[in-house]
């Protein structure tokens, strides 16, 4: 094991590369409660007041593994953008991932890197003032036309517009059939953005989660 991979380890947690690797090995087994792989990877992941809960992150991951047609978007980088791009980088799929916080994006780049995951393009720029609403920055034109799953756990709650921006931003590059999994359902925010996401979109809009409900978007 690498220097590099010692002090990612030593930041994140002792038992996380262990982990990793396990999940690595086979994504499909992380799906069985029973093996503790989701909370093994959280606790070691060491970020438990922002991280997303084994419900959410089990959900990432089973439509990671079901969505190969199509790239995934993600909104706010993290531990799921470890597992999707992981799980893309077996299914010849790819992940692009936006971030406005320079110093999360270094930490989970610094991940990727070390655990050569390069399916992932990581875009870690400022949120943009659109007007109404700030939310990310991406650069459309270099992006795919289509994403097929769209992980939505950015921006942070206190921004201006909250999530909202993600629908009248990215709106041309979600087709037909597209999937949003959107995180923290027991927010009012997200409550009602999920509403606007509804109208704008004639989407069927399904709460699932029990101790951390989350919201599925299907076009």
């Amino acid at each position: 094991m690498n220097d590099n991979i010692m002090s990612t380890i030593g930041l994140l947690g002792r038992d996380f590369y262990k982990t990793l690797s396990r999940f690595i090995k086979c994504p499909h087994a992380s799906l069985n409660h029973e093996n503790g792989i989701l909370m093994d990877l959280i606790l070691g992941w060491n970020n438990l007041n922002w991280s997303a809960l084994d419900e959410f992150l089990w959900s990432c991951i089973y439509h990671s593994l079901l969505n190969t047609k199509y790239p995934i978007l993600e909104c706010g980088s993290g531990l799921t953008t470890i597992v999707a791009g992981i799980i893309a980088g077996q299914t010849g799929n790819i992940v692009w991932s936006l971030e406005n916080s320079e110093e999360w994006g270094a930490r989970v780049q610094k991940v990727l890197t070390d655990f050569r995951i390069d399916s992932v393009h990581l875009c870690v720029k400022p949120l943009r003032n659109y007007g109404y609403y700030h939310w990310y920055d991406p650069p459309l034109v270099s992006m795919p036309p289509k994403f097929g799953l769209v992980i939505c756990d950015g921006p942070y709650g206190g921004t201006i517009g909250g999530r909202s921006g993600l629908v009248p931003v990215m709106r041309n590059k979600l087709c037909e059939g597209t999937l949003i999994l959107l995180d923290d359902a027991d927010r009012p925010g997200e409550q009602i953005i999920s509403e606007e996401w509804r109208t704008m979109l004639s989407a069927n809009v399904e709460i699932t989660g029990i101790r951390k409900p989350y919201f599925k978007i299907k076009l």
